[in-house]
């Protein structure tokens, strides 16, 4: 007897509420970064998630109707640690200066990545894939809008729109860093790529206030 075919599951991602399907949710999450970690972002599948889960392919499915979903719920699960932590920064400095505010998101950011390695892993392994670019944007949105709010408390006499356009460039510049330092398996020349990252954010300070 033929077993009838498996509905193709909608795109409409369902979010857990109870306590067990929560649990279930982080457990095909915590399964799909050790697998990311092991091979790549591009050779996981549901199927292969689930099977490492041992969970049934038609649960997975009820939270995440494709892999790609299961991969953007991962990278926003990071995303969000780190712009919490981008949070806490802002909330313990009392400065509108920009240079002082990266440099602190910039060792904010880098403690952060220390003390949670697979993170970091997560976002290389992703950078280039569709999911990590619209989480990414979505995230770095989230993060210029709370960089410009604490620097316009701060001092109101500043243009929005150009706090906002530097905000931007720094944020743009800083995703670029944190990749490229993360990549960098050598702690000695990881350590150097942070001093040029710093100098490089010095010197767009500097201009900056030649400029005003």
């Amino acid at each position: 007897m033929q077993l009838p075919a498996m509905k193709k599951p909608s795109n409409a991602r369902r979010i857990p509420k109870q306590k067990r399907s929560i649990e279930k949710v982080e457990k095909i999450l915590d399964c799909a970064a050790q697998m990311m970690a092991e091979n790549s972002a591009d050779d996981i599948s549901t199927h292969s998630v689930a099977a490492r889960a041992g969970i049934a392919i038609g649960s997975v499915y009820q939270f995440f109707p494709n892999i790609e979903m299961i991969k953007i719920a991962l990278i926003e699960r990071v995303m969000n640690k780190l712009y919490l932590t981008i949070l806490e920064t802002l909330e313990q400095s009392g400065s509108s200066n920009l240079l002082e505010l990266t440099t602190d998101m910039i060792d904010a950011s880098l403690a952060f990545y220390e003390r949670h390695q697979d993170t970091a892993r997560t976002i290389i392994l992703s950078q280039h894939s569709e999911a990590f670019l619209i989480v990414n944007e979505k995230i770095n949105a989230r993060i210029i809008e709370a960089i410009v709010a604490h620097i316009r408390r701060h001092d109101k006499s500043q243009c929005e729109d150009t706090v906002k356009r530097r905000v931007s460039v720094s944020v743009a510049v800083g995703d670029a860093m944190a990749v490229l330092v993360w990549s960098t398996k050598d702690p000695l020349e990881r350590a150097e790529l942070v001093k040029e990252w710093k100098i490089m954010v010095g010197n767009y300070a500097l201009n900056i206030n030649s400029q005003s």
